[in-house]
């Protein structure tokens, strides 16, 4: 041999010869931690482990896998074939086997493993709560999106100081290597763990007998069986850098290499040179301040991190960002009066270019849980002043023993829609999760920012993290006219208003509300355009059916609204009695009053009468306490904010299929389908948040990941 050959290879041996002696990174195994394992052989599988819960790879569930010898887990069936010519991902079935012939392939360390002198192979499933924390936590680490992933079940397998087929005698060379496989059953994550690596090919693909390089080296990634998807590491079947899988990581812990594998491609996670930024929460509500976590570039401390909301030629936030880690950097989520789905792009150059681009989800407030919680809050205290109130939050979630409590109103003035910060309740309070006060009058609380929210921050920190109520009706701070005289102040109001309305354009109601069901079974039957409302839903009353839970609305039992808005962007409140029959505007101060303001918004938003559910408050539900509530004028209310007629109400259909088969559809369209083949059934369901139609199939619909989806202004599908 060539004396620079010899050097090449004993270079290339060191090199491979990396490793940390105690397996400190390794999940707990062996015999005693109850692991099984496969007998001292050549070419082995383990039985089929049975899985407790379906595990999805490559978009679709399997209900049991193996682990084989070498160096691979498989669904399906035991695969411990080991050829020369091993065939490179993707491969699809080997249609000239009959018992191993899927080869849906999970390979830490596809090489060809032989235990007949040395090593072993341990596995087990698991659900010890500990080791389940443990990999959640290192999958937080590499991928942010997935900061609220909780495993349930874990398959552990160890390959112990394993020896590789046709290694000469007296030549100790061994491989150690962990796959852990973590998954919830809706999503599947696997960590391999790299120990020691001293050889990366057997005889029989062409490695030395005595040092197990050279030849066709191991493979590591991951493999559907279809012969088309598939991924594998950037130093797969590379004899030169495979030992680096010990040393290196893409989640930060050396030896430690995590990816997601559920859909229809492999996730490597971690940071990168340029592509996809990934946030966690995915969403937030349009009152934001609330901590976002982001990953994208590969952070380090010098940088100055920006994210920017919207499109690129016009965007509509910007804000700093602050390092954590190489993987990750914190926001904070700035204020947006808009909702849906918007544009995000990272720079780490301090904004001079943003290569990194990604979405995120903004929804209305009533979407996200109140961080504040008002207690009794129909009760009289909250409606108008100097009566005892009080909150109620989590104190865990400001990390500050001191916070600060304020008020914000909302308003359209000017045509601008905005926050202000009204009244400082308290700036120096204990965090203690409860705080209670007197409201006094505020002067500039009136019928134009009579709605609002409490916030809570941290003491002098209101630009970061907040915690929010819920937006309701300030009763309770309005200016000292009301207070003094509530009905005759409400009474003026309602007639200005009341001036207004009759200024604006005459509205045909009767050709452009969708009317309302004509009696509670069919608005409860018609979920798919009709839902209930915050302040009357008999969802809430309790077993003793107690009538307190349907505020300001004596005598109506349940109320719903429509889901889709009518084409001119109003909405249909409608309203039932205790006979379960509809209760209409002109009929009682309790009826199904429309909204001239629709709920969701009018695209493109930020625009007076357009803001999602804050418009709806300035234009319609404010004006109700004035003439209905406090003022008795309701009258005026009854014209302007009328009931449509149920006689134009379609109820919803039932789609069918019976006999041979025939099929009537959901639009009520009858034919046959007499021919062979496979059909698939579909599901259909709202996503709330973003107000899309998802199709209903082996996976959850979540934001951020439709199986198809329309926007909120389409039918759905028939």
């Amino acid at each position: 041999m060539a004396k620079g050959t010899l050097v090449l290879l004993c270079c290339l041996l060191c090199a491979m010869q990396a490793y940390a002696v105690n397996q400190e990174n390794f999940y707990p195994f062996g015999e005693g931690n109850r692991d099984d394992f496969l007998r001292q052989d050549n070419d082995v599988a383990s039985p089929a482990i049975d899985l407790r819960w379906g595990i999805p790879f490559y978009n679709k569930k399997y209900w049991k896998i193996f682990v084989n010898d070498n160096g691979v887990l498989s669904f399906e069936n035991k695969y411990t074939i080991y050829t020369e010519a091993q065939p490179v991902f993707p491969i699809g079935p080997n249609l000239e086997e009959t018992t191993d012939r899927e080869r849906i392939l999970i390979a830490p360390f596809w090489g060809n493993v032989d235990m007949t002198q040395r090593g072993y192979v341990y596995y087990r499933q698991t659900t010890e709560q500990d080791l389940l924390d443990r990999a959640s936590g290192e999958i937080h680490k590499g991928f942010v999106e997935w900061d609220d992933f909780q495993a349930k079940v874990l398959i552990i397998a160890t390959w112990m100081e394993v020896g590789f087929f046709g290694i000469a005698d007296g030549y100790n060379l061994k491989n150690t290597f962990q796959c852990i496989i973590a998954s919830d059953e809706f999503e599947t994550f696997a960590i391999f763990i790299y120990d020691q690596l001293d050889w990366t090919t057997g005889t029989e693909s062409n490695g030395g007998a005595d040092n197990g390089i050279g030849g066709t080296p191991a493979q590591v990634g991951f493999n559907a069986g279809d012969g088309s998807k598939s991924m594998s590491h950037q130093y797969s079947r590379d004899g030169t850098f495979l030992g680096g899988l010990v040393t290196e990581s893409n989640i930060e812990i050396a030896g430690l290499w995590a990816y997601y594998i559920s859909s229809v491609s492999v996730d490597i996670g971690g940071c990168t040179t340029a592509g996809e930024v990934k946030t966690f929460p995915r969403y937030d509500s349009m009152l934001g301040h609330q901590f976002l976590y982001i990953q994208g570039p590969c952070f380090t401390l010098e940088d100055d991190i920006w994210l920017q909301f919207g499109p690129a030629d016009d965007p509509i936030a910007l804000t700093n960002c602050t390092w954590m880690s190489a993987q990750r950097a914190w926001c904070v989520v700035p204020t947006f009066f808009q909702v849906g789905r918007i544009e995000t792009r990272v720079s780490n150059n301090d904004a001079i270019t943003f290569p990194f681009t990604g979405t995120f989800d903004i929804v209305d407030v009533g979407d996200v849980p109140a961080g504040i919680q008002r207690i009794n809050p129909h009760s009289e205290a909250w409606m108008l002043a100097d009566r005892p109130v009080a909150i109620e939050w989590d104190a865990s979630l400001i990390n500050y023993t001191q916070i600060n409590i304020d008020l914000l109103t909302y308003s359209e003035t000017d045509g601008v829609p905005s926050w202000e910060e009204q009244e400082d309740i308290e700036h120096d309070a204990p965090n203690t999760g409860r705080y209670e006060w007197i409201p006094s009058a505020i002067g500039g609380i009136t019928p134009d920012n009579a709605v609002g929210v409490l916030r809570i921050t941290r003491r002098y920190k209101r630009s970061l993290f907040a915690i929010w109520s819920d937006v309701h009706w300030l009763g309770y701070m309005m200016n000292d006219k009301f207070q003094r005289s509530p009905a005759t102040y409400s009474n003026q109001q309602c007639e200005i208003w009341n001036e207004k309305m009759n200024n604006e354009p005459v509205w045909n109601y009767d050709q452009d509300l969708n009317p309302c069901p004509c009696d509670l079974s069919q608005a409860l039957a018609d979920r798919a355009r009709f839902r209930p409302v915050d302040f009357c839903d008999m969802s809430t009353a309790g077993f003793d059916d107690n009538e307190d839970y349907c505020f300001l609305r004596e005598g109506i039992k349940h109320c719903v609204i429509n889901i889709i808005n009518s084409p001119q962007n109003a909405d249909s409140v409608c309203c039932y009695d205790y006979e379960e029959n509809l209760v209409y505007a002109g009929d009682s101060f309790s009826g199904s009053f429309s909204h001239r303001t629709t709920v969701n918004g009018v695209p493109p938003y930020n625009a007076p009468k357009a803001v999602p559910v804050l418009s709806t408050w300035i234009n319609d539900i404010i004006p109700y306490y004035s003439c209905c509530v406090w003022g008795d004028l309701c009258e005026y209310y009854q014209v302007h904010r009328p009931t449509r007629d149920c006689r134009w109400y379609d109820s919803p259909r039932m789609a069918v299929v019976f006999g041979d088969p025939h099929f009537v559809t959901f639009d009520g369209v009858e034919y046959s389908f007499n021919g062979k083949g496979n059909g698939h059934s579909c599901g259909l369901r709202r996503e709330p948040r973003t107000g899309s139609y998802c199709r209903v199939g082996p996976n959850r619909c979540r934001i951020g990941k439709e199986i198809g989806s329309k926007p909120l202004d389409s039918p759905p599908w028939p």
